[in-house]
């Protein structure tokens, strides 16, 4: 019971000082900022450059090199092949990478 007292305390007092905080004055400069900050060009703007951001960690992951750890261990019926057509291994270990990015590559 004094908990529950207590947290109410607590949130009355935290909602008073809101309260004297909406109250102030808003200075000029302030309002302008804050219309910047809010405004929906710029919303669109922040929203272009993340998709443009994660475009290009995209096309950069291509040439980063992709590592798979794994193994052959399971249970199965006869003799399991990989895809590879040779016989089960207990530890596989595969990197890719593109070494050459056309796109980039000067002639």
């Amino acid at each position: 019971m004094r908990r529950v007292i207590a947290l109410a305390g607590l949130f009355l007092m935290s909602n008073i000082s809101l309260l004297n905080a909406q109250n102030a004055p808003l200075p000029f400069r302030t309002a302008i900022e804050l219309a910047l900050k809010n405004s929906a060009a710029t919303a669109i703007g922040r929203a272009e450059t993340q998709r443009v951001k994660a475009g290009y960690s995209q096309s950069r992951d291509l040439f980063l090199p992709q590592v798979t750890i794994g193994s052959g261990l399971a249970f199965s019926y006869g003799f399991p092949l990989s895809l590879e057509g040779s016989a089960p291994s207990i530890f596989n270990f595969n990197a890719q990478e593109y070494l050459l990015n056309p796109h980039n590559a000067s002639s």
